[in-house]
C-alpha cells in the first residue's frame, strides 16, 4: 500500500497522495457514484440501436457479454486504485514518469472537458426542444446550457462528498424512472411478442454489438481509480466495478431496448413524451446530465491538478468548468467531437500499462519513490504507441485480435510493457533504480 506521507492540502481532494483511512468508504457508495456517471444519454442510444438492429435475444447476449468485458477491465483498475488509494493522474506517473505522465494526463483532461462540453450542450438543446414541444415554452437552449453548467460546476466544487450525496439521491430515482418507463412501454405487449422481434438486421453480427457496448464506457473504466481510490479495500473496489458494469449497465441497456422495441421509438426522450411522461422526462434529463457531467468535471479537474500543482482544487474546478461551459455556449462541440473520438483511441492502452506496472511492482505504489525514478518512462511510451497502433488497425479492420479495438489495444499495450520490463530486469540496473526497487 502506498504511504500516506505528504497528504494533499485541505480541500484538495487528495490529488497528489493516497486517500487517508478515515475518508475511505464502502463499495455501494462508490457504485452509486459510478452508476450515475455511466448511465449516460449516449449509452441509452447504444441500447436502443442494438435492440432494434439485433433483436432482444441477441441484443441481450451483446449487452451482458460486453458488460462482462467492461467489468473485468474495471475490476483490474479498481484493484490498482483500492490498493494504492491514488487518483489516475498519480498512478500514470509510475510507468510514464513524472514528466512523461503530463502528456497522458493532458490527453485525459482534454478528453473529459470536451465530453463535459458536449453533454452540457446536448442537455441545453434537448431541454429547450422538450419545453417547446410539450408546453410551447420557447427559451434559448443557451440559457439551459449555462444554467446546467453552473449547477454541475457548483456541485463538483465541493468535491467527492458532494458528488456522493448527489448520487445517493439521483441514481435510485433514475433507476426507478427507467423501470416505470419500461413498464409503461411494455404493459400491452407479451414477453413472447418482444422476444419474437428479430431486429432490422442493420447490425446483426454479435461481435459488432459487443464492440458497441464496450466502446464508449471503456474510457470510464480507465479513469475508474478517481472514484475507486476511496474504497476501503480491493474487494470493495472490485465489488463496485462488478455491480456497476456487470449488473447495472446491461440491465439499463435491456430496459431501454425493451421500451424501444415496444414503442418503436428510437429517442428515449420522445418515448417518454409519447407515454405522457413530459414532467418525468424533464426530471430524468436534468438528473442524468447532472450526474454524468459532475463525474467528467471531477476527473478532468484531478488531471489538471496534477499538471498545475500549486492551484487549489476548487479553483481548478471553476476554471475547467468555465472552459467546458464556454465551449458548449459557443457551439464548438460539433467540431470537437471528431477530435475527441481520435483521442479515445489513445486512452484504453493506458489502463493496460498502469495495471501491468502495478503488478510488476508487487501491487504497491510508493509516492516518495517517484523522485528517484526516470522523469520519462520510455518503455511505457513504447507500449502506448503499440496499443494505439493496434487500436487504429483494429478499427480499420486490418488487424483484429478480439474484434473490439479497446480490448485489442489494452492487451497489446500490456503485453508490450511486460516484455520490455522482463527484458530490462535481465540487464544490470543503474544504482538509482536499484535503490528505488529496494525501497518498495
Amino acid at each position: 500500500m502506498a504511504e500516506t506521507q505528504g497528504l494533499s492540502r485541505p480541500g484538495a481532494e487528495f490529488t497528489d497522495a493516497p486517500v487517508p483511512q478515515e475518508q475511505r468508504i464502502a463499495w455501494w457508495t462508490i457504485a452509486l457514484v459510478k452508476i450515475g456517471i455511466v448511465l449516460a444519454l449516449p449509452g441509452f442510444l447504444v441500447g436502443v440501436q442494438i435492440g432494434s438492429s439485433m433483436g432482444l435475444r441477441n441484443g441481450a447476449i451483446a449487452f451482458f457479454a460486453g458488460a462482462a468485458i467492461l467489468a473485468a477491465i474495471a475490476s483490474l483498475t479498481a484493484t490498482v486504485a483500492a490498493k494504492s488509494h491514488l487518483p489516475t493522474s498519480m498512478i500514470t506517473q509510475f510507468p510514464f514518469g513524472r514528466i512523461g505522465a503530463r502528456a497522458i494526463n493532458l490527453i485525459l483532461a482534454v478528453s473529459l472537458i470536451g465530453w463535459f462540453a458536449v453533454t452540457a450542450e446536448l442537455f441545453g438543446d434537448t431541454l429547450a426542444q422538450m419545453l417547446s414541444a410539450t408546453w410551447e415554452i420557447h427559451i434559448s437552449s443557451r440559457v439551459f446550457t449555462f444554467a446546467g453548467g453552473v449547477l454541475m460546476v457548483v456541485t463538483t466544487v465541493f468535491g467527492f462528498k458532494a458528488i456522493s450525496r448527489l448520487a445517493d439521491l439521483a441514481v435510485p430515482l433514475l433507476l426507478l424512472l427507467l423501470v416505470i418507463i419500461t413498464w409503461l412501454a411494455v404493459k400491452d405487449h407479451s414477453l413472447s411478442e418482444l422476444l419474437a422481434y428479430g431486429g432490422n438486421g442493420t447490425a446483426s453480427a454479435l461481435g459488432i454489438g459487443i464492440s458497441a457496448v464496450v466502446g464508449g464506457p471503456s474510457v470510464g473504466t480507465i479513469i475508474f481509480p478517481d472514484i475507486a481510490r476511496f474504497a476501503r479495500s480491493a474487494n470493495h473496489g472490485r465489488c463496485a466495478a462488478i455491480f456497476t458494469y456487470a449488473i447495472c449497465l446491461p440491465v439499463m441497456f435491456m430496459m431501454v431496448a425493451i421500451a424501444s422495441i415496444a414503442t418503436q421509438e428510437s429517442n428515449l426522450m420522445m418515448m417518454m413524451l409519447a407515454l405522457g411522461l413530459g414532467g418525468v422526462a424533464l426530471l430524468f434529463l436534468v438528473f442524468k446530465a447532472w450526474t454524468t457531467n459532475v463525474g467528467n468535471l471531477y476527473s478532468s479537474s484531478l488531471f489538471f491538478s496534477a499538471l498545475v500543482k500549486t492551484a487549489p482544487f476548487r479553483l481548478i474546478v471553476l476554471c475547467v468548468g468555465a472552459m467546458g461551459a464556454l465551449g458548449a455556449l459557443l457551439g464548438i462541440t460539433q467540431y470537437f467531437v471528431p477530435f475527441l473520438l481520435v483521442l479515445g483511441v489513445s486512452i484504453p492502452p493506458i489502463a493496460g500499462i498502469y495495471v501491468t506496472d502495478f503488478f510488476l511492482r508487487g501491487q504497491a505504489f510508493n509516492v516518495s519513490d517517484l523522485e528517484m525514478r526516470p522523469a520519462i518512462g520510455v518503455p511505457a511510451f513504447i507500449a502506448w504507441a503499440a496499443g494505439i497502433g493496434t487500436a487504429t488497425l483494429s478499427i480499420r479492420g486490418a488487424l483484429t485480435l478480439t474484434g473490439i479495438p479497446a480490448c485489442d489495444s489494452i492487451m497489446v499495450a500490456a503485453a508490450t510493457y511486460l516484455m520490455i520490463a522482463l527484458v530490462a530486469r535481465r540487464r544490470p540496473q543503474p544504482r538509482s533504480e536499484r535503490r528505488a526497487a529496494a525501497s518498495e
